[in-house]
């Protein structure tokens, strides 16, 4: 693999007016336009049905941290459209898969009540939560955890939740 250097005349021709674009998590604004842009694309490209966003969903998507950026939206978007059935029109908070330790930082008293847990114990209180916060509909809780319904369903029993 070649070093890829940019050439030294072109790198101050492009410099000539440097630009600044902030973090999409200082600019919650664009959410809302650019999941309208990247739904439109990721439809057409994918020969699906052109979908809406529900409110819940973009609150979803505008409360987040937003450690990436655009990429990170439009992949997120992305594999919201491509799971969703294709008669599905709207895009549900169900739909937007974003990674449990991603979408919460903990505060120093929940990394305190953390330290002094088993990974067993972890799991089982991500379990709960994530069951809790999805009505206890395992197929959504599952989605949102990145596992299988029949992975989560053994765990279930493993850790005997109801």
């Amino acid at each position: 693999m070649t070093n890829r250097i940019m050439r030294e005349d072109l790198f101050y021709r492009l410099n000539v007016v440097p630009l600044y674009i902030p973090p999409l998590r200082q600019r919650k604004e664009d959410i809302r336009p650019l999941c309208e842009y990247f739904v439109k694309s990721i439809c057409k490209t994918n020969n699906r049905k052109e979908k809406v966003f529900s409110q819940q969903a973009l609150d979803k998507l505008i409360n987040y941290k937003w450690p990436g950026n655009v990429r990170e939206l439009q992949n997120i978007i992305e594999r919201a459209i491509v799971s969703m059935s294709p008669h599905d029109l709207e895009v549900k908070a169900s739909d937007i898969y974003i990674h449990p330790e991603k979408a919460h930082s903990p505060t120093p008293q929940e990394r305190q009540l953390l330290r002094g847990m088993t990974l067993k114990e972890l799991e089982k209180k991500l379990i709960v939560e994530t069951l809790h916060t999805h009505g206890r509909n395992a197929q959504e809780a599952a989605r949102s955890l990145g596992i299988s319904e029949s992975i989560l369903k053994n765990k279930l029993r493993e850790y005997d939740i109801e």
